[in-house]
């Protein structure tokens, strides 16, 4: 199926005219930027998007858009994603003051079209995805020094607005009315049949020891419930792909080395967070967080040891957790395990009781961040990363490596809570140069 973006604006906005690009990225919806041409003198006065020269459309088949028709998707989803939009929305939405404390973006709900499937939003503006920043040799970005600075700073502010997300207090501000527009039962069968099923075919496919076991691991993990107090106000569906930034400005001159030269404009970074058709009362450090996570953390595994992108993605990933864990540390949430004086540095990490609420949120963190990793080393294409040898060698090596990291994280949860925060157990999970990412993110330890 597809839509006629032009015919749909020329409908809704008949005094402008509109040059209409697709973009690239989107899975489950078919997105366009619509920039202003022209506008009648009508239009000029009081025609509908007056105010906007470009405007971002989303259009919700009933189906995953980037899978066609045999991957039917409840068009709920577009209505999930303008109920959480407009919790933003200034003056009188709940959190509309949320991201302005952390100087991150969220767009503007602008128009919604349930009869039409079609939600129109504020474009937030030529942004990279944090997927297009972190790759090498990108045609949109050319790395410099300055971008370890840049990461630092877009690491502590994201690290800060998902840590007030993901506070308890954020969802308790939500009338019940207001969170049952979040409620999307064919999500969990989504889910379960894209991230779950899968893992022990993956496995398999890279001959992973006890594959059937570590995929149980998974299935068994996805099927809990946790009770209501353990949940978080959430995106749902958090990754690289969903979060914008602005980068480093580019000047036209070249080094003598013939290296471009960047400055940073003087500017704050811009931060946007995107796609919010998953939002809603879920799971925030072991759903949001680790699914990031994962995704950073294959990143980290695909860029050159030694190289500015390692360090980059390096510098990323510790500001984020490192901000993350400080402001819920604040935030006394559920799943902190040590509570510190404010000058007080951790300096190991003491295991939660197995009976706790903490033990199981950070179990479950372990293997959704290993699941997706899985999921993600196989789905997603690194072909940028390495040097083409025409065999497929060097890809297989690549996302065997990741693959097995994934793995790492399954074996690591143990088959119990009380095996995983085991004393011996936890003195691995401490000191296994695997796990330092979500250990630095889970308990602070550096």
């Amino acid at each position: 199926m597809s839509f006629d973006f032009d015919a749909y604006l020329a409908q809704i906005g008949p005094s402008h005219t509109w040059s209409v690009q697709h973009l690239q990225g989107g899975l489950v919806n078919l997105t366009v930027r619509a920039v202003k041409i022209s506008s009648s003198e009508d239009g000029i006065k009081k025609g509908l998007f007056n105010d906007r020269e470009s405007l971002i459309l989303k259009f919700a088949p009933p189906y995953v858009a980037a899978l066609g028709e045999s991957a039917p998707f409840s068009q709920t989803r577009q209505t999930v994603e303008a109920n959480a939009l407009s919790l933003f929305s200034p003056p009188s939405g709940p959190l509309f003051s949320l991201p302005l404390n952390s100087s991150v973006l969220v767009p503007k709900l602008i128009h919604y079209d349930p009869e039409n499937h079609v939600l129109i939003l504020e474009d937030l503006g030529n942004l990279l995805t944090l997927s297009e920043y972190l790759t090498p040799f990108s045609e949109k970005y050319r790395h410099s020094r300055y971008d370890i600075g840049l990461c630092r700073q877009i690491g502590l502010r994201l690290g800060q607005f998902l840590a007030d997300l993901h506070s308890r207090s954020t969802l308790d501000s939500l009338t019940p009315e207001t969170v049952l527009g979040f409620e999307n039962p064919s999500m969990i069968e989504i889910v379960r049949e894209a991230a779950v099923l899968p893992i022990a075919k993956y496995l398999q496919m890279f001959e992973i020891q006890e594959a059937e076991q570590l995929a149980e691991v998974v299935a068994e993990d996805f099927e809990l419930s946790f009770p209501d107090a353990e949940k978080s106000f959430t995106v749902g569906d958090l990754w690289t792909g969903g979060i914008l930034i602005s980068g480093t400005k580019m000047n036209s001159t070249f080094s003598g080395e013939g290296q471009v030269e960047t400055k940073v404009n003087g500017n704050e970074a811009n931060i946007g967070v995107i796609d919010w058709e998953f939002a809603g009362p879920g799971a925030g450090v072991y759903g949001d967080m680790a699914q990031l996570f994962a995704h950073l953390h294959l990143h980290l595994l695909a860029a050159e040891q030694g190289s500015l992108l390692h360090e980059i993605t390096k510098v990323l990933i510790e500001a984020i957790a490192d901000s993350y864990h400080e402001r819920s540390r604040l935030k006394r949430a559920i799943w902190i395990v040590a509570d510190l004086a404010p000058d007080e540095k951790l300096s190991a990490s003491k295991a939660p009781q197995g009976s706790s609420s903490a033990a199981r949120i950070l179990r479950s963190a372990f293997i959704l961040h290993g699941r997706e990793i899985i999921n993600n080393a196989i789905e997603r294409d690194w072909s940028a990363f390495y040097e083409k040898s025409g065999t497929g060698e060097d890809e297989n090596v690549l996302v065997r490596s990741m693959v097995q990291t994934g793995a790492w994280y399954l074996r690591a949860a143990k088959e119990t809570v009380e095996q995983f925060v085991s004393d011996e157990n936890w003195r691995h999970l401490c000191s296994a140069k695997e796990g330092s990412i979500m250990m630095r993110l889970l308990t602070g330890l550096k």
